[in-house]
């Protein structure tokens, strides 16, 4: 019985948490639904054939390397540009907690900045294996997420310069109707004080 109630409880909480998630991602902008998106591709491209042995016929992914510490990086900083795009208020939590004053779009930069580097790595020993053992060839997948990297690079730094442009002209023309304003009343007051300078006759 007790038991039941735990399963129920956790069945609840996880049904809350994916209604959250599903919320927060149908009110994500344009630009983050498709980084969101790129970012579970990304993920599953990790286990697709990063390289082939063509004398056995066999393909291996990120997880088939010896270099276990360099796909769990890549998996930990996925999982923070997730967080980024979905979290709220948890994320401004943390990083008040952490006493991080990056932007969001600085921290998913540099965690793509940081995948490309890793997946770099992993093509590059792929290429120092292959001039030293034959039957070695480089998979599909190792390409696409180091082209996949790049875009997404290039994708946050043109949102963070479209962003910053837009909060520029937004801040311009409130400033422009606070001049417009700050006149209007200007010239309220001048009428005002030519009336009470006038002597009655």
């Amino acid at each position: 019985m007790e038991n039941t109630k735990k399963a129920r409880r956790l069945k609840h909480k996880i049904n809350l948490w994916i209604d959250r998630l599903s919320f927060n991602f149908i009110n994500l902008g344009a630009y983050k639904k498709i980084s969101l998106i790129w970012v579970l591709i990304s993920f599953i491209s990790l286990f697709l054939n990063w390289f082939n042995l063509t004398n056995e016929k066999i393909s291996g992914n990120s997880f088939s390397l010896n270099s276990w510490y360099v796909w769990f990086v890549i998996i930990l900083f996925l999982f923070v540009c997730s967080f980024m795009l979905l979290s709220n208020n948890s994320k401004e939590k943390i990083k008040t907690k952490m006493s991080i004053f990056f932007s969001d779009y600085a921290i998913i930069t540099f965690s793509w900045i940081v995948i490309f580097f890793l997946t770099i790595v992993i093509f590059n020993s792929l290429r120092w294996m292959i001039k030293f053992t034959q039957g070695i060839e480089i998979g599909n997948a190792i390409i696409f997420e180091i082209i996949g990297s790049i875009f997404m690079i290039a994708w946050w730094i043109f949102s963070y310069k479209e962003n910053k442009k837009e909060i520029l002209n937004r801040l311009y023309i409130e400033n422009n109707k606070s001049m417009e304003d700050f006149e209007e009343y200007k010239d309220i007051l001048n009428k005002t004080s030519d009336k009470n300078m006038k002597l009655p006759i």
